[in-house]
């Protein structure tokens, strides 16, 4: 453990240079990530569920609504 220690105390200016040149590496790529929050990624686009779901939600509207009665 002192091994450890020592070795720590040595080289802390290093470690703390690769740490932050790695966390900026890898946050280069951040700027590209995105969120696809659609459910229709999913399915292929003549899939059967997406049409018969598409045709449930123009019978009844949206499926954004709650009511209680």
């Amino acid at each position: 453990m002192q091994r450890y220690i020592a070795f720590l105390d040595r080289f802390k200016y290093m470690i703390i240079l690769g740490i932050t040149l790695v966390t900026l590496l890898l946050a280069i790529s951040l700027k590209d990530i995105a969120y696809e929050g659609n459910y229709r990624i999913w399915f292929n686009k003549d899939s059967s569920i997406i049409r018969d779901y598409d045709r449930f939600r123009a019978t009844f509207s949206g499926d954004d609504t709650f009511v209680v009665a």
